[in-house]
């Protein structure tokens, strides 16, 4: 089957990666299809920490198809993840790398990424925040400020 058209802005589907279905009867309505080789280079980009903008552009299709890909196509989106955690694991081996040879900002950049540890400020995302609220009032006179502040002195 050719490619998409051939207007201004329609990307054209890689045919290396994507299989093309349009139903019969219908002059539109095209239904895409990642195949095996374009499975195994999603999960190749993810790992390699590319865009889900780049990844689309690659295979030829837009990114919002992609997403409706990975939806329809378990294997994609699965893939998708596979990529993505491998990276994770690299990023966190060097991490800790770095942090075992003594290099603080890698150890807190690590703790604050993988174990969620914080400065300040709950550590569970559940977990309710106290909001204060101050209100900063015009300049008062002494007299003014004395009625609204009762100043108590212990002698």
């Amino acid at each position: 089957m050719p490619a998409a058209g051939s207007r201004k802005g329609v990307r054209r589907y890689n045919p290396e990666y994507i299989i093309v279905h349009q139903p019969s009867g219908r002059a539109s309505g095209l239904s895409y299809e990642v195949n095996a080789a374009g499975i195994a280079l999603v999960e190749k980009m993810a790992r390699d920490g590319h865009d889900v903008v780049t990844l689309a552009a690659q295979l030829g299709i837009h990114h919002v198809t992609f997403a409706d890909i990975r939806k329809r196509q378990p294997e994609v989106g699965e893939a998708w993840a596979r990529g993505r955690a491998s990276l994770g694991d690299e990023i966190n081996d060097i991490l800790l790398k770095q942090a075992r040879k003594g290099n603080m900002t890698a150890a807190i950049f690590l703790a604050k990424g993988r174990l969620g540890w914080r400065e300040v400020g709950p550590t569970d995302p559940n977990a309710q925040q106290s909001n204060i609220n101050i209100t900063i009032n015009a300049p008062l006179s002494d007299d003014e400020w004395q009625r609204m502040v009762k100043v108590s002195r212990n002698d």
